[in-house]
């Protein structure tokens, strides 16, 4: 349970992550 808990809040993380990466890299663009 707790091996799944931590899997599944370090993908959360990374598709958080990368989230804001993008949208950084597009204002960056942008601005």
């Amino acid at each position: 349970m707790v091996m799944v808990t931590k899997r599944a809040l370090a993908n959360l993380a990374l598709d958080v992550g990368s989230q804001v990466l993008l949208q950084v890299k597009s204002v960056a663009i942008h601005s």
